[in-house]
């Protein structure tokens, strides 16, 4: 049996593989072989001349070194085969007598058979399993044939990209599933960047599929999840077809087929869950060692699809930047990164930076607190990545956090990205089990520990005991919308500012113009759209992605110009989502007092005490149910309730007293529009936003003021 390789893989070549074989095996073994290739998606030929075949294959092949041929022994003893002994012998003498008057052909017969012996094959006893050897012969060839690689329109050098989002994958790992989000502002660049990983990795793998525009195809056309399934299915040999109408039939038919393949799967441009739901399924849907790559123009739809024992890992086509708890980039790379999109933080990095090379001893805790948007996890991951901090510490580790956290998903997290025990393992350990593993891993190591995005001050309590106190310089790095993680947690803290005119357009050109320059007629209205986000580069970031598709017309940026709210909900709801998280994550008791900010006109200075005695005056602040409380006691109540709106970075302090107390403060645009919005779903005040005054009486809320 030969197949050509890759080298050789051109034009002129219909099959994939050439199936020669002799005597009785063609009703049988080589016919179950023959349909098992063909089933794996590689092109056979079969074909069953004498000897001669043999001879052509072992002159063409160069004796299998020019292309792979792979000798079969089917109930007969290779050296029988090799030396022409026993019945072999037999079958010679009778070809010489056959064959008198040529007998130059037999001893080519006979050199053949020694030279093909000569090399690596499979040997099928009469007491082995067929079935066995004939999946072993499948996956062999499947290594060596070249997939059928997809066509790429217009192929793109991508670099050293490749090599880092391989070795985030780490394909030849068979003990974890990974998934793979590769997401950017530029539609085309992520598909084409996938495909060229998918035509790279393709034949490592038992099974694969790419399917493509997977957004249009589940929308736009009837049964398009169905037919999707199907899609996968046919590309992946499943041999069950999913029943078009049934999402779930063919969910389960998909499940059946591969849970125990190893497989490769690439979704091109998912934004719903329910996509990923039907076509990537849970972590049970493949086999160990399956790798899913998934393209997205906003990777935060993703951020609430849940596959447990899943390795989840993010990296950004538009910057080279990869999200997730392993991966490193070059020098090279992150100092241009450092550089580029550092716009605003130079200063805090260079502190903290400087705070971690002096840390000797203890083990310290530093935080990075800010409103939603503010990139407090994009700063964290600059310092996380940065190489000259890497070389400070031997562990490193990141974890997530969110607002859903379960402490047994840092404990999975860790023990997984630092593969301290294997699936099958890990899941029968207790958290006790699990809590040791760690522990031990860090004792006596340097580590840095990135905990993003925590919400509430309680869950220290839970993870603090997962990080040993060796004092050799460790280092926690937190993020948290939650100024009161930072007192809990004792830690150094930190505050990012909101960009500064300059540093927001700055930021905006980058993302827009990339190197290029803004043209000068554009520059006025280019500079009120960053005015309009309110300086956070969150809403800077995602507003530059929607302007950098639109023409450079000055009448297509002024209605954009004109709609910036409007175009930020657009996007997927990608700002408002991130803040709204905040607004959910409040306690019931400080919603209206949050939502109240709504009625006072956009930068709008609010002084404290006023604002106090309108909440009294609205009912917003209500005494405990055991009984009254005095105005002054109802009064330290509401000014708590504002610390705490401030504590949780949805207020912003403009002015203190001399005593540290709060005087003056306000709240962000964006902020402000977010309480408009839950005020109206929720039907909690009546709100003129073109004053920004509620129903009270103007003359009422002059005097409060006053």
């Amino acid at each position: 049996m030969a197949d050509h390789d890759a080298e050789s893989s051109s034009s002129h070549f219909i099959y994939d593989v050439f199936l020669s074989f002799r005597g009785f095996t063609q009703y049988g073994f080589t016919d179950r072989l023959y349909h098992s290739l063909c089933e794996r998606g590689i092109t056979t030929f079969r074909d069953d001349e004498n000897l001669n075949e043999l001879v052509q294959i072992m002159k063409c092949s160069d004796k299998g070194t020019k292309r792979p041929v792979l000798p079969v022994f089917y109930q007969v003893e290779p050296s029988d085969v090799r030396h022409q002994r026993n019945q072999y012998e037999k079958d010679m003498m009778s070809h010489e007598n056959r064959y008198c008057n040529d007998l130059n052909k037999v001893k080519e017969w006979r050199l053949a058979l020694y030279e093909v012996c000569g090399l690596s094959g499979k040997h099928c006893a009469e007491n082995s399993y067929e079935s066995d050897v004939i999946m072993n012969i499948v996956e062999e060839v499947s290594a060596k044939v070249p997939p059928e690689p997809l066509y790429i329109k217009h192929p793109i050098d991508f670099g050293s990209q490749f090599e880092v989002v391989e070795s985030l994958l780490d394909t030849k790992s068979h003990d974890t599933l990974c998934m793979l989000i590769l997401y950017g502002d530029v539609e085309t660049k992520k598909t084409t960047f996938a495909g060229e990983l998918y035509n790279k990795i393709k034949h490592q793998f038992q099974a694969a599929s790419f399917l493509d525009k997977v957004r249009i195809k589940s929308r736009g056309i009837p049964n398009g999840l169905e037919n999707l399934q199907e899609t996968l299915s046919s590309g992946m040999c499943v041999h069950k077809k999913p029943r078009i109408g049934s999402t779930l039939k063919g969910s389960s038919d998909i499940k059946q087929s591969l849970h125990n393949e190893r497989v490769l799967l690439v979704l091109d441009d998912v934004d719903s869950i329910e996509q990923l739901d039907s076509l990537a399924g849970g972590s049970d849907w493949f086999g160990l060692g399956s790798r899913i790559i998934i393209t997205t123009r906003d990777v935060n739809v993703l951020d609430k699809y849940e596959l447990n024992g899943v390795k989840v890992m993010k990296y950004c086509i538009d910057e080279g930047e990869f999200k997730g708890m392993e991966g490193a980039k070059s020098n090279h790379e992150q100092d241009k990164d450092l550089q580029e999109d550092i716009v605003g933080f130079v200063e805090i990095f260079n502190e903290i930076v400087k705070k971690l090379k002096e840390n000797e001893s203890c083990t310290e805790v530093v935080s990075i607190i800010g409103m939603g948007g503010l990139g407090k996890t994009a700063h964290a991951r600059k310092i996380y990545n940065n190489n000259e901090v890497k070389k400070l510490f031997s562990c490193c580790g990141w974890v997530t956090i969110s607002k859903d956290y379960k402490a047994k998903d840092v404990l999975t997290s860790l023990v997984n990205g630092w593969g301290l025990s294997k699936s099958t393992e890990y899941k029968v350990l207790s958290k006790k089990e699990q809590k040791s593993k760690v522990q031990e891993y860090l004792d006596r190591k340097k580590y840095l520990i990135g905990l993003d995005d925590l919400w509430e001050p309680e869950i220290w309590d839970e993870v603090e005991s997962l990080f040993p106190n060796n004092k050799s310089g460790n280092t926690v790095l937190i993020t948290s919308r939650n100024d009161e993680v930072a007192n809990y947690t004792r830690s150094k803290s930190y505050y990012p500012p909101f960009l500064d005119k300059n540093e927001g357009w700055k930021l905006f050109c980058k993302k827009v113009f990339g190197t290029q320059q803004c043209p000068p007629v554009l520059q006025p209205i280019e500079r009120a759209m960053v005015e309009k986000c309110g300086f956070l580069p969150l809403a800077i970031v995602t507003l530059a992605g929607i302007v950098a598709k639109k023409k450079r017309l000055t009448l297509e940026w002024m209605r954009i110009m004109r709609n910036v709210i409007l175009y930020l909900a657009k996007d997927n709801n990608r700002v408002m989502n991130v803040l709204k998280l905040s607004y959910d994550n409040l306690p019931q008791r400080l919603k209206p007092c949050f939502l109240y900010f709504a009625v006072f006109p956009e930068d709008y200075g609010i002084p404290a005490k006023q604002l106090i005695q309108l909440w009294i005056a609205e009912g917003l602040i209500q005494p405990p149910k055991s009984g009254t409380l005095s105005s002054g006691k109802l009064e330290d109540m509401a000014e708590e309730y504002l610390n705490e709106l401030v504590d949780r970075s949805l207020v912003l302090v403009a002015r203190k007293r001399s005593n540290g107390s709060l005087s003056v403060c306000r709240i962000h645009d964006l902020l402000r529009d977010l309480c408009i919005l839950e005020s109206k779903a929720d039907n909690e005040f009546e709100i003129c936003t073109e004053r920004g005054m509620h129903s009270m009486d103007m003359k009422t809320f002059c005097r409060l003021s006053l």
